[in-house]
């Protein structure tokens, strides 16, 4: 997915360029390939990235549980969040993650 989101982003930046005038499409194609590793590359980091930010934020989850409650529950009476869509734990599910934090 990341890989398909920089490939759309560089498409749409080289398609300007293409109907200014100012690439063609045999020297778009070129300079998409040149680019291959680099932006493999910048993928690579970018998940690993991802996946160290959410192994950081697992490990302070339970202690900050209290925080994301009142914000969840201010969210959800306004009608601007659904926990069930957006995958989120219910109030009981965060008073028990907190409770384990102490523990």
């Amino acid at each position: 997915m990341d890989t398909s989101d920089h490939e759309v982003n560089i498409k749409i930046l080289t398609s300007a360029l293409q109907a200014k005038g100012a690439l063609d499409r045999p020297a778009r194609d070129k300079l998409l390939q040149s680019m291959t590793d680099e932006v493999a590359a910048h993928v690579l980091q970018h998940n690993h990235d991802q996946t160290l930010a959410l192994s950081l934020l697992e490990q302070t989850a339970a202690r900050r549980a209290g925080a994301s409650r009142l914000l969840h529950a201010q969210l959800v009476a306004a009608g601007r969040l659904d926990r069930v869509v957006e995958g989120l734990p219910g109030v009981a599910a965060i008073a028990e993650l907190k409770k384990t934090a102490r523990a």
